[in-house]
Protein backbone atom coordinates (compact mmCIF):
# COMPACT_ATOMS: atom_id res chain seq x y z
CA UNK A 1 0.00 0.00 0.00
CA UNK A 2 2.42 2.12 0.68
CA UNK A 3 4.36 1.49 -2.47
CA UNK A 4 1.38 2.43 -4.79
CA UNK A 5 0.04 5.04 -2.28
CA UNK A 6 3.31 6.93 -2.92
CA UNK A 7 3.74 6.32 -6.35
CA UNK A 8 -0.28 7.98 -6.31
CA UNK A 9 1.43 11.15 -4.12
CA UNK A 10 4.18 11.61 -6.98
CA UNK A 11 1.42 11.42 -9.75
CA UNK A 12 0.45 14.76 -8.38
CA UNK A 13 4.10 16.19 -7.48
CA UNK A 14 4.56 16.24 -10.90
CA UNK A 15 1.21 17.81 -11.98
CA UNK A 16 0.74 14.72 -14.80
CA UNK A 17 -2.61 14.63 -16.51
CA UNK A 18 -4.17 11.70 -15.33
CA UNK A 19 -5.77 10.22 -18.44
CA UNK A 20 -2.07 9.87 -19.45
CA UNK A 21 -0.35 8.55 -16.69
CA UNK A 22 -0.79 5.10 -15.22
CA UNK A 23 1.01 3.19 -11.88
CA UNK A 24 1.88 0.20 -12.13
CA UNK A 25 3.82 -2.90 -10.41
CA UNK A 26 7.75 -3.19 -11.86
CA UNK A 27 7.02 -6.70 -13.04
CA UNK A 28 4.55 -5.72 -15.34
CA UNK A 29 6.05 -2.48 -16.78
CA UNK A 30 5.91 -2.49 -20.56
CA UNK A 31 6.58 1.27 -21.74
CA UNK A 32 4.79 2.20 -25.05
CA UNK A 33 5.90 4.41 -27.28
CA UNK A 34 7.46 7.88 -26.29
CA UNK A 35 6.40 6.95 -22.84
CA UNK A 36 8.37 8.89 -20.00
CA UNK A 37 8.90 6.11 -17.02
CA UNK A 38 9.71 7.34 -13.67
CA UNK A 39 11.02 4.05 -11.59
CA UNK A 40 10.67 4.12 -7.82
CA UNK A 41 13.29 2.07 -6.26
CA UNK A 42 13.91 0.70 -2.33
CA UNK A 43 16.17 2.94 -1.87
CA UNK A 44 13.91 5.61 -1.45
CA UNK A 45 11.19 4.14 0.62
CA UNK A 46 11.87 6.48 3.56
CA UNK A 47 11.14 9.29 1.19
CA UNK A 48 8.20 7.11 -0.39
CA UNK A 49 6.36 6.48 2.99
CA UNK A 50 5.81 10.24 4.37
CA UNK A 51 3.82 10.90 0.98
CA UNK A 52 1.88 7.58 1.21
CA UNK A 53 0.98 8.42 4.67
CA UNK A 54 -0.37 12.10 3.88
CA UNK A 55 -2.13 10.80 0.84
CA UNK A 56 -4.09 7.98 3.60
CA UNK A 57 -4.58 10.87 6.06
CA UNK A 58 -5.93 13.39 3.47
CA UNK A 59 -7.89 10.38 2.30
CA UNK A 60 -9.62 9.31 5.51
CA UNK A 61 -10.11 13.30 6.48
CA UNK A 62 -12.64 14.14 3.58
CA UNK A 63 -13.86 10.37 2.42
CA UNK A 64 -13.92 8.85 5.53
CA UNK A 65 -12.87 5.21 6.61
CA UNK A 66 -15.33 3.57 4.11
CA UNK A 67 -13.02 4.79 1.51
CA UNK A 68 -9.15 4.03 3.30
CA UNK A 69 -10.79 0.36 4.49
CA UNK A 70 -11.56 -0.42 0.57
CA UNK A 71 -8.24 1.04 -0.63
CA UNK A 72 -6.87 -1.11 2.36
CA UNK A 73 -8.13 -4.57 1.07
CA UNK A 74 -7.46 -3.51 -2.80
CA UNK A 75 -3.93 -3.03 -2.45
CA UNK A 76 -3.18 -6.31 -1.06
CA UNK A 77 -4.56 -7.80 -4.22
CA UNK A 78 -2.64 -9.83 -6.59
CA UNK A 79 -4.14 -8.54 -9.70
CA UNK A 80 -1.41 -6.92 -12.06
CA UNK A 81 -3.68 -4.12 -12.50
CA UNK A 82 -4.16 -3.00 -9.39
CA UNK A 83 -2.18 -0.24 -8.86
CA UNK A 84 -3.71 1.42 -11.41
CA UNK A 85 -6.94 1.07 -10.42
CA UNK A 86 -6.69 2.63 -6.62
CA UNK A 87 -4.58 5.26 -8.28
CA UNK A 88 -8.45 6.11 -10.31
CA UNK A 89 -9.60 5.38 -7.15
CA UNK A 90 -8.15 7.79 -4.86
CA UNK A 91 -8.55 10.63 -7.33
CA UNK A 92 -12.09 10.10 -8.07
CA UNK A 93 -12.38 10.12 -4.14
CA UNK A 94 -10.73 13.80 -3.96
CA UNK A 95 -13.02 15.06 -6.50
CA UNK A 96 -16.13 13.58 -4.64
CA UNK A 97 -15.18 13.24 -0.99
CA UNK A 98 -17.51 11.11 1.05
CA UNK A 99 -20.15 9.96 -1.74
CA UNK A 100 -17.27 8.37 -3.17
CA UNK A 101 -18.54 5.15 -1.46
CA UNK A 102 -21.78 5.32 -2.40
CA UNK A 103 -21.39 6.09 -6.40
CA UNK A 104 -21.81 2.35 -6.83
CA UNK A 105 -22.44 3.02 -10.83
CA UNK A 106 -18.68 4.69 -11.67
CA UNK A 107 -16.78 2.25 -13.37
CA UNK A 108 -13.39 2.82 -10.76
CA UNK A 109 -15.70 2.61 -7.71
CA UNK A 110 -16.79 -0.98 -9.03
CA UNK A 111 -13.43 -1.84 -9.58
CA UNK A 112 -12.00 -1.67 -6.59
CA UNK A 113 -15.08 -2.76 -4.85
CA UNK A 114 -14.31 -6.20 -6.73
CA UNK A 115 -10.87 -5.89 -5.47
CA UNK A 116 -11.66 -5.31 -1.91
CA UNK A 117 -14.47 -8.15 -2.05
CA UNK A 118 -12.01 -10.49 -3.10
CA UNK A 119 -9.33 -9.86 -0.48
CA UNK A 120 -12.21 -9.75 2.30
CA UNK A 121 -12.51 -13.21 0.96
CA UNK A 122 -9.41 -15.03 1.27
CA UNK A 123 -8.70 -12.93 4.88
CA UNK A 124 -11.82 -15.32 5.54
CA UNK A 125 -10.28 -18.32 4.33
CA UNK A 126 -6.98 -16.92 5.68
CA UNK A 127 -8.89 -17.26 9.45
CA UNK A 128 -10.47 -20.68 8.79
CA UNK A 129 -7.74 -22.87 7.16
CA UNK A 130 -4.55 -21.67 8.71
CA UNK A 131 -3.29 -24.58 10.50
CA UNK A 132 -0.48 -23.93 13.23
CA UNK A 133 1.88 -26.87 14.08
CA UNK A 134 3.76 -27.09 17.44
CA UNK A 135 7.31 -27.36 17.10
CA UNK A 136 9.71 -28.89 19.47
CA UNK A 137 11.08 -25.25 20.84
CA UNK A 138 7.68 -24.67 22.17
CA UNK A 139 6.57 -22.26 19.56
CA UNK A 140 4.09 -22.75 16.80
CA UNK A 141 4.46 -22.15 12.90
CA UNK A 142 1.93 -21.94 10.35
CA UNK A 143 3.10 -21.60 6.25
CA UNK A 144 -0.13 -20.41 4.29
CA UNK A 145 0.30 -19.23 0.59
CA UNK A 146 -2.85 -17.03 0.01
CA UNK A 147 -3.74 -15.56 -3.26
CA UNK A 148 -3.28 -12.04 -2.07
CA UNK A 149 -1.05 -10.14 0.80
CA UNK A 150 -3.73 -11.25 3.79
CA UNK A 151 -1.41 -12.08 6.93
CA UNK A 152 -0.67 -8.38 7.77
CA UNK A 153 -4.56 -8.27 7.49
CA UNK A 154 -5.34 -10.92 9.61
CA UNK A 155 -2.25 -10.69 11.95
CA UNK A 156 -4.52 -9.03 14.95
CA UNK A 157 -7.01 -11.67 14.51
CA UNK A 158 -4.10 -14.14 15.33
CA UNK A 159 -3.03 -12.13 17.99
CA UNK A 160 -6.18 -11.84 20.07
CA UNK A 161 -6.81 -15.91 19.38
CA UNK A 162 -3.57 -16.63 20.86
CA UNK A 163 -2.66 -14.75 22.71
CA UNK A 164 -0.72 -16.62 25.31
CA UNK A 165 1.39 -18.37 22.57
CA UNK A 166 4.67 -17.79 20.90
CA UNK A 167 4.08 -18.50 16.84
CA UNK A 168 5.06 -17.61 13.57
CA UNK A 169 3.32 -17.58 9.91
CA UNK A 170 4.98 -17.34 6.75
CA UNK A 171 3.22 -16.56 3.76
CA UNK A 172 5.71 -17.77 0.88
CA UNK A 173 4.31 -16.42 -2.24
CA UNK A 174 4.17 -12.83 -0.45
CA UNK A 175 7.22 -12.90 1.06
CA UNK A 176 5.79 -11.70 4.40
CA UNK A 177 6.29 -13.13 8.03
CA UNK A 178 3.90 -13.01 11.27
CA UNK A 179 5.98 -12.98 14.72
CA UNK A 180 3.98 -12.87 17.62
CA UNK A 181 5.59 -13.34 21.46
CA UNK A 182 3.41 -14.83 24.43
CA UNK A 183 1.60 -12.28 25.91
CA UNK A 184 1.68 -9.34 23.75
CA UNK A 185 -1.34 -7.53 22.40
CA UNK A 186 -0.03 -7.22 18.89
CA UNK A 187 2.29 -9.06 16.50
CA UNK A 188 5.10 -7.80 14.37
CA UNK A 189 4.93 -7.93 10.58
CA UNK A 190 8.20 -8.62 8.30
CA UNK A 191 9.30 -8.41 4.39
CA UNK A 192 11.27 -11.58 3.28
CA UNK A 193 13.63 -12.06 0.89
CA UNK A 194 13.30 -14.87 -1.01
CA UNK A 195 16.33 -16.98 0.73
CA UNK A 196 14.94 -16.13 3.69
CA UNK A 197 11.25 -17.25 3.03
CA UNK A 198 12.80 -20.75 1.51
CA UNK A 199 14.84 -21.34 5.02
CA UNK A 200 11.76 -20.36 7.05
CA UNK A 201 9.18 -23.09 4.99
CA UNK A 202 11.42 -26.08 5.76
CA UNK A 203 10.77 -25.54 9.06
CA UNK A 204 6.68 -26.64 8.35
CA UNK A 205 7.78 -30.19 8.69
CA UNK A 206 9.77 -29.95 11.79
CA UNK A 207 7.30 -30.97 14.64
CA UNK A 208 7.67 -32.63 17.32
CA UNK A 209 6.65 -36.04 17.58
CA UNK A 210 3.45 -35.66 20.10
CA UNK A 211 2.32 -33.00 17.25
CA UNK A 212 2.66 -35.51 15.01
CA UNK A 213 0.39 -37.93 16.75
CA UNK A 214 -2.56 -35.19 16.40
CA UNK A 215 -2.38 -34.82 12.96
CA UNK A 216 -2.29 -38.11 12.40
CA UNK A 217 -5.34 -38.55 14.74
CA UNK A 218 -7.46 -35.51 12.98
CA UNK A 219 -6.69 -36.97 9.47
CA UNK A 220 -7.85 -40.79 10.46
CA UNK A 221 -11.54 -39.01 12.21
CA UNK A 222 -11.42 -37.04 9.08
CA UNK A 223 -11.53 -39.72 6.96
CA UNK A 224 -14.01 -42.01 8.62
CA UNK A 225 -16.52 -39.19 8.72
CA UNK A 226 -16.47 -39.83 4.57
CA UNK A 227 -19.56 -41.34 2.50
CA UNK A 228 -18.12 -44.51 0.90
CA UNK A 229 -18.91 -44.83 -2.42
CA UNK A 230 -20.40 -41.02 -3.38
CA UNK A 231 -18.88 -40.19 -6.74
CA UNK A 232 -18.73 -36.65 -8.94
CA UNK A 233 -22.86 -37.33 -9.78
CA UNK A 234 -24.21 -37.53 -5.90
CA UNK A 235 -25.77 -35.23 -4.51
CA UNK A 236 -23.15 -32.26 -2.26
CA UNK A 237 -19.96 -34.14 -3.93
CA UNK A 238 -18.96 -31.12 -4.82
CA UNK A 239 -19.45 -28.78 -1.31
CA UNK A 240 -16.07 -29.45 0.30
CA UNK A 241 -14.31 -28.10 -3.22
CA UNK A 242 -16.55 -25.31 -2.65
CA UNK A 243 -16.19 -24.38 0.92
CA UNK A 244 -12.54 -25.83 0.97
CA UNK A 245 -10.56 -24.81 -2.51
CA UNK A 246 -8.29 -27.67 -3.70
CA UNK A 247 -5.38 -25.21 -3.65
CA UNK A 248 -5.69 -24.85 0.05
CA UNK A 249 -5.83 -29.13 0.93
CA UNK A 250 -1.72 -29.08 0.85
CA UNK A 251 -1.98 -26.62 4.19
CA UNK A 252 -4.52 -28.82 5.74
CA UNK A 253 -3.73 -32.24 7.42
CA UNK A 254 -6.88 -33.81 6.69
CA UNK A 255 -6.46 -33.75 3.05
CA UNK A 256 -2.96 -33.33 2.41
CA UNK A 257 -1.39 -35.53 -0.60
CA UNK A 258 1.14 -34.28 -2.55
CA UNK A 259 4.66 -35.35 -1.68
CA UNK A 260 5.63 -31.64 -1.31
CA UNK A 261 3.23 -30.97 1.49
CA UNK A 262 4.62 -31.89 5.08
CA UNK A 263 1.40 -33.71 5.88
CA UNK A 264 1.58 -35.75 2.63
CA UNK A 265 0.03 -39.23 3.33
CA UNK A 266 -1.49 -38.71 6.38
CA UNK A 267 -4.63 -38.55 4.83
CA UNK A 268 -4.74 -41.72 2.92
CA UNK A 269 -4.14 -43.67 5.78
CA UNK A 270 -5.44 -46.97 6.77
CA UNK A 271 -8.68 -46.11 8.53
CA UNK A 272 -10.59 -48.87 11.17
CA UNK A 273 -8.81 -50.93 13.47
CA UNK A 274 -5.51 -50.63 11.59
CA UNK A 275 -5.50 -47.30 12.12
CA UNK A 276 -5.97 -47.00 15.35
CA UNK A 277 -3.55 -49.26 16.26
CA UNK A 278 -0.74 -47.81 14.42
CA UNK A 279 -1.75 -44.21 15.71
CA UNK A 280 -1.69 -45.83 19.43
CA UNK A 281 1.63 -46.95 18.79
CA UNK A 282 3.29 -44.04 17.23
Amino acid sequence: MEGVLGGVALTYLAHSDPSSTRVCDRKELQPGLLERVLLVSEASEDELVPLARRVWQSLGQRCGAGCTNRILYACASDDPNMPQVVSRYVRLSFSLGRTVTTSLAHADVLAIDTLARQVSSECEKTRQFARFSHLPSGGWFCSFSPRANTLPLCAQHFSRRMRGDRFCMLDPIHGVAVFHEAGERTARVARLDPGMARQMGERASDVDAEERKFQEMWATFYRSMELPGRDAASRGYDLRIQFMPKRLWDSLPELAKTPASPYAGWASKPQGTLGQQRIGSA
